[in-house]
């Protein structure tokens, strides 16, 4: 049970880990380059995204 359920938990969350570590990524990257030009830039791009 608990492996079946940790195999289903594996299944789901791998299509998931690469966009959420990508968008982690671009969301990291954003940050720094929008907060120095604009402060109130990183939160309207990262909720766009």
């Amino acid at each position: 049970m608990d492996l079946r359920a940790r195999v289903i938990y594996i299944a789901v969350m791998s299509p998931n880990r690469p966009t959420s570590l990508e968008h982690a990524s671009f969301d990291e990257l954003p940050p720094p380059s929008t907060a120095s030009v604009h402060p109130p830039g990183p939160p309207p791009l990262a909720r766009a995204c």
